[in-house]
C-alpha cells in the first residue's frame, strides 16, 4: 500500500492532533510533571480514541505462562481422565510451551467506526490468518478456510462480534502504543501524587479504595515540554496478589505520524520475577487516506481476489445476513451443501461500538481471539 495522497496525510495529522493524548499542548496548560498536569493528562486517556486515518503494522510475542511445577500440576490433574473438562486446556498449554510462545503479527488500517481492518497472522503455528474488517453496511470475517458476512447495524450472533472484536483490538493496541495512561484511566483509578527528580518523572495512581495502586516512571524533557512514559508497574493489588511487582517497559519513543503523535515502538511486559511476558512492538505506523482503507476492506467474496490475502479459498461461507441466512460449504472449488443459518436477530446493534467496548472489556479482547483462533482452525 502507498502512503496515502497529500490530503489524507493532512487528515490523519489534523485528527491526531485532536484525537490523541499529547503531552506537549498539556504542558502548557500544566507544570509539566505536577499532579495537575498528571490529572489533566489522564482525563485525555480516559476519552483517548485512534489518529484517523492510520495504517500500522506490528507483532505481539507471547512467551510461557505456566511454570515446569505448574504444567506438571495440571497434566496431574487429567492423567487417566480422557474426557476431564481441562484435558483441551491442558493441551494448548503444552502445544503452547513446546514452542515456547507465539508470534503474531498485525496489519491494521483504520478511517472510522465504519471503515476499518484488523490481519492477524500466526507466524509459529499452523493456524493461518484471521482478519476482521467493516465495509459500512456490513461485518466480515476470514479465515483461511471460513468467510463470515453480518449486517453491521443487526446485533451479531455469539461468536461473531467481529464489530466489537475489531475496533476493541484497534483501540486497545494503538493505545498500547500511543497512550500508557489510557489502560488505568478507563478501570476506575485515579492519580494521587507526582514526584519530579531532575530529568526524573514519577506519578501514582490508585482506585477510591486503595486496593489497586499503579506507579508510572518518566523520561521528563523541559525544553521540548514532553514526559516519555518508560515503566508502569503495579504497587498493590489485592485481588491478585501475585501480580505485584509486574511491570510494563516503554522504549524507543519517537514521533511518529508525521510528528503529531508521540508512540514508544516497543513494549515489553514483565512478571514479578522479570522474566518476560509478552512484548509488544510496533514496526510501522503512518498516515493513511479514506481509499487506502477502503480498498481493503471491500466485502470478501469467495473466488474473488483479497488485496491482503490473495484469492479467496474458503471452503465455508456463512451468511448471516437476513436476505440470505445461510452456510455454503464447498469443495474441489464447487459447491456441495447449502444450509439455512438462524440469521441474525433482528435487534439493533449499540450505536457506537466505542461506548458499548470500555477499557475492562477490552482487556479481555485476548482470550476472545484466542477462542476465535481455535474455532476457526477446526473448520
Amino acid at each position: 500500500m502507498g502512503m496515502g495522497s497529500l490530503s489524507g496525510r493532512t487528515h490523519a495529522c489534523s485528527l491526531a492532533l485532536s484525537l490523541c493524548m499529547t503531552l506537549v499542548l498539556s504542558a502548557k496548560a500544566q507544570e509539566l510533571g505536577s499532579l495537575d498536569w498528571f490529572r489533566e493528562e489522564w482525563g485525555r486517556a480516559q476519552t483517548w480514541q485512534p489518529p484517523a486515518p492510520v495504517a500500522a503494522e506490528y507483532s505481539v510475542s507471547t512467551y510461557e505462562i505456566y511454570s515446569e511445577q505448574e504444567l506438571a500440576a495440571l497434566e496431574q490433574r487429567i492423567a487417566g481422565k480422557p474426557d476431564h473438562p481441562d484435558r483441551p486446556k491442558v493441551v494448548a498449554v503444552q502445544q503452547f510451551m513446546q514452542r515456547g510462545g507465539d508470534v503474531l503479527r498485525y496489519r491494521l488500517w483504520y478511517y472510522s467506526e465504519e471503515e476499518w481492518r484488523v490481519s492477524r497472522d500466526d507466524l509459529n503455528t499452523n493456524l493461518g490468518f484471521f482478519d476482521m474488517g467493516r465495509s459500512r453496511s456490513v461485518v466480515w470475517g476470514m479465515s483461511d478456510t471460513e468467510l463470515s458476512l453480518l449486517d453491521s447495524e443487526i446485533r451479531a450472533p455469539v461468536g461473531y462480534e467481529y464489530k466489537a472484536t475489531g475496533l476493541g483490538l484497534i483501540r486497545l493496541h494503538l493505545a498500547l502504543f500511543m497512550s500508557p495512561f489510557s489502560i488505568d484511566a478507563g478501570r476506575g483509578l485515579r492519580p494521587t501524587r507526582t514526584e519530579v527528580n531532575g530529568e526524573n518523572w514519577r506519578g501514582w495512581a490508585s482506585t477510591p479504595t486503595g486496593d489497586l495502586a499503579v506507579i508510572y516512571d518518566g523520561r521528563l524533557e523541559t525544553k521540548s515540554g514532553i514526559i516519555d512514559v518508560t515503566e508502569y508497574r503495579i504497587g498493590r493489588f489485592d485481588a491478585s496478589p501475585d501480580a505485584v511487582g509486574s511491570k510494563v517497559v516503554f522504549s524507543e519513543w519517537a514521533d511518529v505520524l508525521d510528528g503529531t503523535v508521540r508512540a514508544a515502538r516497543l513494549r515489553r511486559h514483565l512478571r514479578a520475577d522479570g522474566t518476560v511476558k509478552a512484548t509488544y512492538a510496533l514496526d510501522d505506523v503512518r498516515p493513511s487516506s479514506q481509499s487506502e482503507v477502503g480498498s481493503v476492506t471491500g466485502i470478501p467474496r469467495r473466488g474473488s481476489n483479497d488485496p491482503v490475502r490473495g484469492t479467496i479459498v474458503a471452503e465455508v461461507v456463512n451468511d448471516f445476513r437476513p436476505a440470505v441466512a445461510a452456510t455454503a460449504v464447498y469443495r474441489d472449488g464447487s459447491q456441495v451443501r447449502q444450509s439455512p443459518l438462524p440469521g441474525q436477530r433482528l435487534v439493533p446493534a449499540s450505536p457506537s461500538a466505542w461506548r458499548a467496548f470500555g477499557w475492562v472489556v477490552a482487556g479481555a479482547i485476548v482470550v476472545g481471539l484466542i477462542i476465535l483462533r481455535v474455532r476457526h482452525a477446526r473448520v
